[in-house]
């Protein structure tokens, strides 16, 4: 059965909003957790690990299911 889920993510400053996920990125892809190449963000990064990190950093995240 699908499942609706609904995030809202936000950061004082829109600059590193942007920055930020990609410094999760980078992360993920220095202690080899993902592979090198020319991939979408969204298809090789490990979900839960990168919005751990973008809370980690700052950005308010909330999630519900709808």
């Amino acid at each position: 059965m699908p499942v609706k889920i609904r995030i809202v993510a936000s950061y004082d400053d829109a600059y590193e909003f942007t920055a930020i996920p990609i410094i999760a990125l980078i992360r993920q892809y220095m202690d080899g957790s993902i592979k090198a190449g020319l991939w979408m963000m969204g298809h090789i990064v490990d979900p839960k690990r990168l919005i751990n990190d973008m809370q980690e950093m700052g950005i308010h995240i909330e999630t519900q299911v709808i």
